[in-house]
């Protein structure tokens, strides 16, 4: 899961006001909070882990915040919340998960009701389940499996629950995905966040087709898995830095490779590709862009940018830069 901190918002309550914090989950609004709610979190968890498991945590003030010490604690907070989630033991925990989904309810003055869930398939097949509202990501795809009748053992390992997105290009209209749910999301609440023209659509959560080995008996399938580029997921065009800043690619990933395709005709020879076992290291960087295609929930739109540093040859490491709207997916 990848968290971040990009802005922060003064919200007036009676005759005062006070700063919080949009926490996104996965490049998508989550919640807003208060620094004595994160500062709550950092209480149960320092009893619950002891505080030499946890980072360190902005300390309280007395006075007003300037604009500068805002920022300060805002990017404190960020990476607070980033190194917590790391940790396996901390990040599945009741206490990090609850305060996460309690958050999510809190935020849209969610109240619990039986509703009707509709998910699609990869295929645009569309089934409806009946849930609660409030019901977490993994409640919704136990559900999902039952209706399906899936083996559960494929659903919770192989397979994840994204927000996916309809744009309009050219006159035609396309789907994508962006952002997977967490498990400790409640599926409803975030797609109900991510507004008009969005979707739930569940898809696998690997690039390694290995794993499909004990899925496939059908000898066609099993001779198509021999084909170039079987399994590769093709991502929108996007921007990048290579071969020379502002090129426009499209990136396909799939087995240990990220594949560019540096011309329109996927088909063309003209292609870049990079085997992740020679990626020294990753991360992703987010930023807020200038665009006004905003909700009230989230002040301005969230960019995500993926840098990777890769061993071109011998002695030779360069940093490649990505910016795109399928970050979340590129990663996962």
């Amino acid at each position: 899961m990848h968290f971040s901190i990009p802005d922060t918002l003064e919200v007036k309550d009676d005759n005062s006001s006070y700063i919080a914090y949009n926490l996104h989950v996965n490049g998508a609004f989550h919640c807003t909070v208060r620094y004595r709610q994160l500062y709550n979190l950092y209480d149960q968890l320092r009893r619950e882990f002891g505080p030499n498991s946890l980072p360190p945590f902005p300390p309280k003030k007395l006075l007003p915040l300037t604009p500068s010490q805002t920022e300060e604690r805002r990017a404190q907070l960020e990476k607070f919340v980033q190194l917590v989630s790391q940790d396996q033991r901390i990040s599945t925990s009741d206490v990090f998960t609850g305060f996460l989904l309690s958050a999510q309810q809190e935020t849209q003055n969610a109240k619990e009701e039986v509703i009707s869930l509709d998910i699609h398939l990869m295929n645009w097949q569309k089934i409806t389940i009946r849930v609660s509202s409030l019901a977490r990501t993994s409640t919704v795809m136990e559900a999902v499996c039952n209706f399906l009748k899936l083996d559960e053992k494929y659903v919770f390992f192989k397979i994840v629950l994204w927000i996916g997105k309809i744009v309009r290009f050219s006159g035609y209209i396309q789907s994508f995905c962006f952002s997977v749910i967490a498990s400790m999301e409640s599926a409803y609440l975030s797609l109900k966040s991510a507004g008009v023209n969005h979707f739930l659509v569940i898809r696998k959560s690997y690039w390694d087709s290995s794993y499909e080995e004990e899925l496939l008996e059908d000898k066609y399938l099993q001779r198509a898995r021999n084909l170039k580029f079987y399994g590769h997921i093709q991502f929108r065009s996007c921007i990048c830095d290579y071969p020379q800043p502002n090129t426009t690619v499209t990136i396909s990933a799939g087995g240990r490779d990220l594949v560019f395709h540096l011309d329109s005709d996927p088909a063309s020879e003209n292609k870049a590709c990079f085997r992740v076992t020679r990626i020294k290291c990753w991360r992703i960087t987010t930023s807020l862009s200038d665009s006004s295609e905003s909700s009230h929930a989230s002040p301005a739109k969230l960019k995500l940018e993926l840098s990777f540093e890769y061993l071109m040859s011998k002695d030779h490491l360069r940093w490649i830069c990505i910016r795109s709207d399928q970050i979340i997916l590129m990663c996962f």
